[in-house]
């Protein structure tokens, strides 16, 4: 790519740009730009917008040759415009709409700067990178691209100017909430986000980036300006099971992302506040849809199996008590590999007797730690179940007790509850107050009874083309506020008992005839601009059904234990030791050989740990070698799930880093990006797709030669070479 973008550029002449203290438009419309059009993928229009129009996924790009003269050794600040639509989302990492700067140093190496676009169907929006050009610059250029999708992108009013001085950012916090504690919405109803800028604790005047993110796939960013009675408040919504990520991030006067090292040692992290909303949470299911033919696949293989002759083709004495022997046996199965479990034997057993399905048992947990991994095994290796038809043969016996215990670990508690709801906001002059339903009354005793030919309620008579009323017990807004709509401005003077009806504002006529003609109709109101205040407090009353749900996950670890006795607890352990002798379910074969941590098998080079920041993380890392993936998990006391564990790596390794706890996505925004080729061990690896969610989906710690550690199920090494892992590799970043 890199060489595609200098011969674009070698072939174009110079743009003359003249950067200034005054913002300075680079030239769209310039022969050299003209030259690269070709009014199909790529056209500048009659308003100065430089459109790329993609049918269908394709490459297209513009070079912008820039005079070195001009910014070398100077700091400025580069913004353009960006707006999209018909974007596929999401869209795959390093593909869709890009803009770069570039430019040749003296040593002749090129520097790539990339501005963060993201990849959202959006309007217009101005977006900036602020950048120091050294002394010796030879040569630079501006880039435009959409790469490898269909939509259309608009690119317009391209610009440098001197980078601004940036204040004291060093109290300065961003702090939100969800309009609900529990954060737990329905299907398309409203999520309402809160953000405010904080300096010292005290709210202030600043500039936020809004970045929104949902299961749902649509992303959306924009800059908001809050002050101390203006915070930032957004509303979306999910049309679906799933989750909405909503971010705010401080900027300084540039547009540039404020950044703070939060701990020595560690590197400079934005400014920034996240929430996350849930939708219908227990309709989640699993990603990976079960195999049509499962059942018929599991019937032949019990058929196989049954054809078997029973034989035990080794055994090891393994633990031993008052009441039980225990063995670790192989017996024979159907296809080329023995079953391995325990064998159970009471004290009181007979010698010679025959054993039985009673005596021949593998234990419960076995199967339990069966059933977590037999879809996904089937999935990649259906040869290997050939090897754990024991479990199959008795998994029948524990069916229901595993039904129990899942639902011991993930348990929902529901509480419906009917209240009245009173929400007030605040609403500036000259700002919406949405569209409102107006009804129409005259002071006849048909409108207003025995208050009929008098005065309204702030004393005043009524006036048409003036007057309107608020329900009494339930005030849209206070008597004496001045209301525009349809053009005509009303002031709020009386008040009615029509809010049982679905009407805000009752409108004032001179007779019956014209006050009934009106109806019920909806329209769009507004605060006038010559009310005496700045703003206005709306308040609006409703009756509200309101679901209270909590969902439990709880560790499959402490719940198991919680079920056995002291003697199911030591087999327990065994298993967990052990792996039941079927390393293959846990692809422990497949790893290099070595003393490894764990009994995984894997030992890291010498030369990898003498790097004292890796060694400082693997040293935190293989302490939890073992622990099951619990998803949420993000201590040793719940256990993890993969950005969990990473997360708790990060922070209590002894490297003085503090990432906070991030989702996948989260720490791959903590990170710098890092080519594969230049992967160290300590560098994070990102990989996409391995279920559904925008962006990183799954995150581990690479440790050198291919090889990672991560919290698959359980955490563990695993090689990145695999077919899997490749499939889905996103980047590599590096801690700051």
């Amino acid at each position: 790519m890199k060489a595609v973008f200098r011969l674009v550029c070698a072939a174009c002449c110079w743009t003359a740009i003249m950067v200034a203290a005054e913002p300075v438009a680079v030239r769209l419309d310039a022969p050299e730009v003209r030259r690269q059009l070709n009014n199909t993928t790529r056209k500048l229009t009659e308003t100065g917008e430089l459109v790329f129009q993609h049918a269908a996924p394709a490459k297209s790009w513009i070079g912008i040759p820039i005079d070195p003269a001009l910014i070398a050794g100077r700091e400025l600040l580069f913004s353009v415009k960006v707006g999209a639509e018909g974007l596929p989302i999401p869209v795959a990492n390093g593909n869709g709409i890009m803009v770069q700067l570039h430019y040749t140093k003296t040593d002749g190496r090129e520097q790539f700067l990339r501005l963060n676009v993201p990849n959202a169907n959006s309007p217009l929006t101005r977006h900036s990178l602020k950048v120091f050009f050294p002394e010796g610059v030879k040569k630079a250029g501006l880039d435009l691209a959409l790469l490898n999708v269909s939509g259309t992108v608009r690119f317009c009013e391209p610009m440098f100017r001197d980078a601004l001085p940036v204040k004291d950012f060093s109290k300065f916090t961003v702090a939100g909430a969800t309009d609900r504690e529990e954060a737990l919405y329905r299907e398309n109803e409203p999520m309402k986000f809160r953000f405010q800028a904080l300096n010292d604790g005290k709210p202030v005047e600043a500039r936020l980036r809004l970045v929104r993110a949902g299961d749902d796939g649509k992303e959306e960013s924009r800059i908001i300006e809050v002050a101390p009675d203006r915070p930032l408040e957004y509303v979306t919504s999910l049309d679906r099971p799933g989750y909405v990520m909503v971010r705010a991030m401080l900027l300084d006067e540039n547009g540039e992302p404020v950044r703070r090292v939060p701990r020595p040692g560690a590197g400079a992290r934005p400014v920034q506040y996240g929430l996350a909303a849930g939708v219908a949470p227990e309709k989640l299911r699993q990603g990976v849809p079960e195999p049509e033919d499962f059942d018929a696949f599991w019937q032949e293989e019990i058929r196989k199996l049954a054809a078997v002759p029973l034989k035990v083709l080794e055994k090891k004495a393994v633990e031993s008590d008052d009441a039980v022997d225990v063995f670790d046996v192989k017996l024979s199965c159907a296809g080329d590999r023995p079953v391995s479990g325990y064998l159970t034997v009471p004290k009181a057993a007979k010698e010679g007797k025959k054993a039985t399905e009673d005596t021949i048992r593998v234990t419960e947990t076995i199967a339990v730690k069966a059933k977590k991994v037999l879809q996904e095994i089937l999935c990649r290796n259906r040869a290997i179940f050939a090897g754990i038809g024991v479990c199959v043969l008795l998994f029948a016996e524990v069916a229901s007790e595993i039904e129990e215990i899942f639902r011991e670990q993930y348990s929902i508690h529901t509480e419906s509850v009917r209240e009245t709801v009173t929400e007030t906001q605040t609403v500036r002059v000259g700002e919406s107050l949405g569209q409102v339903v107006t009804s129409g009354y005259c002071n006849c005793p048909i409108c207003c009874g025995v208050w009929s030919g008098g005065s309204t309620a702030s004393g005043a008579m009524p006036q048409a083309n003036h007057t309107i009323a608020v329900d009494a017990s339930n005030p849209f807004v206070p008597l004496g506020t001045k209301i525009v709509m349809n053009g005509v401005e009303y002031v709020v003077e009386d008040t009615g008992a029509f809010d049982q009806y679905g009407v805000q504002f009752d409108v004032y006529y001179g007779d019956h005839a014209a006050a009934s003609a009106h109806g019920h109709q909806t329209w769009e109101a507004y605060i006038a601009d010559d009310n005496g205040s700045q703003d206005v407090e709306v308040t609006s009353t409703r009756e509200v059904n309101r679901l209270e749900t909590v969902l439990t996950n709880h560790n499959l670890d402490t719940v198991l234990r919680n079920r056995m006795n002291d003697e199911e607890e030591q087999r327990y352990d065994y298993y967990n030791l052990t792996y039941g002798n079927r390393d293959y379910l846990f692809d422990v074969n497949t790893l290099p050989s070595g003393g490894g941590s764990g009994g995984f098998g894997y030992e890291i080079p010498a030369e990898a740990l003498s790097d004292e920041k890796f060694a400082n993380m693997i040293h935190e890392a293989e302490k939890y070698l073992g622990y099951p993936y619990v998803w949420g998990g993000a201590s040793p006391s719940t256990s993890f799930d993969c950005s969990g564990f990473v997360s708790w790596v990060i922070n209590n390794c002894g490297n003085g880093w503090n990432v906070g706890r991030q989702t996948a996505d989260g720490l791959r925004s903590c990170c710098a990006y890092v080519s594969p080729s230049e992967a160290k061990p300590g560098d994070l690896i990102f990989f996409q797709g391995t279920y559904n969610t925008p962006g990183a989906s799954h995150v581990g710690i690479y440790v050198g030669d291919n090889m990672m550690i991560h919290c698959g199920n359980p955490i563990q090494y695993a090689n990145i070479s695999s077919a899997y892992w490749q499939e889905h590799f996103m980047a590599f970043g590096r801690i700051q």
